[in-house]
């Protein structure tokens, strides 16, 4: 015989067979312990309770399971929803493939904006400490963050500061490059060193000549040797010659890595237009301004990654 059954779950009515002892609510999968409705309630002196009264339906889900109280909820902990700002979107975890998008998205883009900025900086005879460090930091923040997906979490920031370290490391790499290749076409030393050569040139055949007359035969080879090499620096362009005048001067076999070593060690530091003169600093003091510029990069790109708390 089927009767009408009530939940003690969620408070939903079925039908069940009496016979077949089956209380499984078809709602909520619960097997319930309330009687049915079709039987007669027992006295007050049996032995089975009255059953509890039903839940009302709005405060629970269909087909979802019982809702914990808020009480419980706030003192456990674990139910508490997560509170975000609704303007900014929540921090990520940063993990090794986000690290390493950041590290390419960033220090790609960063190189090449600093480059931009060094070969711009270069071209109209502007050096300014600070400034070309801090629009490249900028663009280095938020190439990283774009490239790692988001801000990172507070356990997870040493992954997104190895990340930022290196973008800003390749985009001061950068503004270095642009100017090196800026400086090498627009450089006015090579008319100078060519006049240099000319007169050497003159002097190496006049020696070469005394010596090839008086017989001595390792003189005559060692001005041919310097002479060959005169002529051969002679027949360089203009951006070989102010290459070979910072290797000579750096006493390093790369051009680029010798105009970076002598950037940062001997400067300018400061410098306003292409007819005015580079204004020197001691030493040390450049230096002291390129690794100030390094961690002023760092410091507001770290800014544009990390969050807020």
């Amino acid at each position: 015989m089927l009767v009408k059954c009530a939940c003690s779950n969620c408070g939903h009515s079925f039908l069940t067979d009496d016979q077949a002892g089956d209380l499984t609510c078809p709602r909520c999968g619960f097997v319930t312990d309330g009687v049915p409705q079709g039987a007669a309630f027992p006295t007050e002196s049996s032995d089975y309770p009255p059953a509890p009264p039903p839940m009302a339906e709005q405060s629970q889900p269909r087909g979802g399971p019982s809702p914990i109280p808020q009480d419980y909820s706030d003192e456990l902990g674990f139910m508490a929803p997560p509170s975000f700002d609704p303007k900014t979107p929540p921090p990520v975890f940063m993990s090794w493939d986000r690290m390493v998008r950041g590290i390419v998205v960033g220090g790609l883009m960063s190189a090449s904006l600093g480059a931009a900025i060094g070969g711009g900086f270069a071209a109209i005879g502007l050096i300014l400490p600070g400034v070309a460090a801090l629009v490249m930091a900028l663009m280095a923040g938020s190439a990283v963050r774009f490239g790692m997906g988001g801000r990172t979490a507070v356990r997870t920031r040493g992954f997104a500061m190895i990340a930022v370290i290196l973008a800003v490391v390749m985009g001061y790499a950068g503004i270095l490059s642009g100017s090196w290749l800026v400086d090498r076409f627009t450089g006015d030393r090579a008319t100078i060193t060519r006049n240099d050569l000319k007169r050497g040139r003159e002097d190496l055949s006049m020696e070469l000549g005394r010596a090839q007359k008086n017989g001595d035969a390792v003189e005559t080879t060692t001005l041919q040797t310097r002479l060959n090499r005169v002529e051969q620096l002679e027949g360089k362009s203009d951006s070989q010659l102010e290459d070979y005048l910072w290797i000579q001067q750096a006493q390093i076999n790369q051009p680029l890595v010798a105009y970076a070593k002598l950037r940062v060690t001997d400067g300018p530091v400061l410098k306003f237009g292409l007819e005015n003169d580079e204004i020197k600093v001691p030493k040390h003091s450049a230096s002291g301004v390129a690794g100030l510029e390094l961690l002023l990069g760092i410091f507001l790109a770290w800014r544009g990654v990390r969050t807020k708390r």
